[in-house]
């Protein structure tokens, strides 16, 4: 642990993020799978690139989200964090949303816990380092 507090900016995902997002992705995905399961993590992999990670702009529009990085003062990717809507937009939908499961390097691991409360009717807030 660090004796002082990590210093680090969140905003919107830009294009330039792109391909710091997709290495950090693969790399924790990697890291995750157990022996066992390589294949099905890295045919996870394949398809996530494919339909998400390499479209983030356009995925996250579709679903009324949002999609945001972390990154430390020299700029280094730290996490990311994903929003989107859950449920459908009929009459009674509550608008919630839901948070997507996103990867941090494992520098800044245990330098900042998950939110991941989700109220009825109230959006998704927090981090996903």
């Amino acid at each position: 642990m660090r004796d002082e507090p990590l210093a680090l900016v969140i905003r919107p995902f830009v294009g330039a993020d792109l391909p710091a997002v997709r290495a950090l992705f693969v790399q924790v995905n990697r890291d995750l799978a157990p022996p066992a399961m390589r294949a099905a993590f890295e045919a996870y992999i394949v398809r996530s690139l494919r339909e998400e990670i390499d479209r983030i702009p356009a995925y996250y529009a579709e679903r009324q989200g949002g999609f945001w990085v972390s990154r430390d003062q020299d700029g280094a990717l730290l996490g990311t964090f994903g929003i989107e809507r859950a449920g459908d937009d009929g009459p009674r939908s509550c608008g919630a949303c839901t948070c997507s499961r996103r990867p941090c390097a494992a520098a800044s691991r245990g330098q900042c816990s998950p939110t991941r409360k989700r109220k009825r009717g109230a959006p998704v807030i927090g981090a996903s380092c």
